[in-house]
């Protein structure tokens, strides 16, 4: 990837949530949004998630829904040791 800003686009379906063991999403309707600030050995990543996922409910097992409207922030630096 190039030095600069970079920004990605997903949507985030059942289909993703499927291949992963020990899912609790049912189903989902996400859209991710990527922006990566590649510098040097450093990626600076945000992640807009927004949308609905399908859960189970702990108390009735009925399906519900469940809005998200969440960002994260990761620093990723490569280097000569592992932090983890």
């Amino acid at each position: 990837m190039p030095i600069g800003t970079h920004t990605f686009e997903y949507c985030l379906g059942k289909e993703f949530f499927a291949e992963m063991e020990s899912s609790d999403i049912l189903d989902a309707d996400l859209d991710v949004a990527l922006t990566v600030v590649h510098k040097s050995d450093v990626y600076d990543m945000t992640f807009d998630i927004t949308g609905d996922i399908t859960l189970e409910c702990d108390r009735c097992l009925d399906e519900m829904q469940q809005p998200i409207d969440v960002e994260y922030h990761i620093v990723v630096k490569y280097g000569e040791e592992y932090c983890d």
